[in-house]
Parts: C-alpha cells; sequence; structure tokens
C-alpha cells in the first residue's frame, strides 16, 4: 500500500509532465501559424514588388532569375491558360500545366491564393502564394514560393 507522500509524488510527477507536453506541443502550433502567417506576408509583398517592377513579358526572365538571386525564393510566372511562362529554379519547358494547382484557383476568385504542399519538381515542402496580376492587357499569375524546412526541422 502507497503512502500519502508517494501519491503526492506520483501525482506531481503526472501533472508536471502532462503540463510540459501540453505546454510543447501548443507552443509548435502557436510558433508555427507565426512563422507561416509572416511568410505569407513576405511572399505577398515581394510579389507586389515584383508586380509593379514590370513592364512586359520580354524582360521576365532576367527579372525572375534577379529576385531569385536576392532572395532565395523560388518565383514561377504562369499565363492565363495554366502554363508556365517561367520559373526560377527548373526548366519551362519541362514543367507541366499549373491551371489546377490550389494557389492558382484561388488566385482567379480571390486577391491570393495559398498553399502548403510537397513540390513534386523540387522535392521539398513549399508554401506558395500567387496573385492574379494584369500586365499590358494580359492576365498572368505571379507565383512566389519559400521553402518552410526550418519548420519541419
Amino acid at each position: 500500500m502507497l503512502k500519502i507522500h508517494q501519491h503526492f509524488f506520483r501525482s506531481f510527477i503526472f501533472i508536471f509532465f502532462a503540463t510540459l507536453i501540453g505546454t510543447g506541443i501548443s507552443s509548435y502550433f502557436w510558433i508555427k501559424s507565426i512563422y507561416i502567417e509572416q511568410s505569407e506576408k513576405n511572399l505577398s509583398q515581394n510579389i507586389d514588388a515584383m508586380s509593379v517592377s514590370l513592364k512586359d513579358l520580354k524582360e521576365i526572365s532576367l527579372v525572375v532569375k534577379k529576385i531569385k538571386k536576392l532572395t532565395g525564393l523560388r518565383v514561377t510566372i504562369i499565363s492565363k491558360d495554366g502554363t508556365v511562362i517561367e520559373d526560377s529554379d527548373e526548366n519551362k519547358n519541362n514543367m507541366e500545366n499549373h491551371i489546377n494547382r490550389v494557389e492558382i484557383i484561388q488566385a482567379q476568385f480571390e486577391e491570393m491564393g495559398k498553399s502548403i504542399r510537397f513540390s513534386h519538381t523540387i522535392k521539398k515542402d513549399l508554401l506558395y502564394i500567387a496573385k492574379k496580376i494584369n500586365l499590358n492587357n494580359q492576365i498572368i499569375y505571379i507565383r512566389m514560393s519559400d521553402y518552410i524546412d526550418l519548420l519541419q526541422d
């Protein structure tokens, strides 16, 4: 039969570890949501800055590569029909049509589209943000993405 101080000690240890685990889990999800929110805001601002600097599609390849070099973000320019016009990380000719991507579908109807998913092209989890832009009376989608490896670690 256990004495009262043994019951107290076991209860204390159980409550201590339950509180520690609960605090750790809730802190993880809280930090994750803040990180994703800040990344979304950053990507959205970068898309806005890029859209202001674009004059026409002739210079798009140069702009995409420059933004990739300066920010480290993946940039994809997509036409209204989903054809990849330019991509900072991969050859656009080897990429499939993007019209059915979640972030592009959302960007068609809302100010901004977003999704977090695995990229089969570069084999990593990414946060994608896409916006619809009217460039010289032509609709294009600027999609930027950031790696979320830090979050997974």
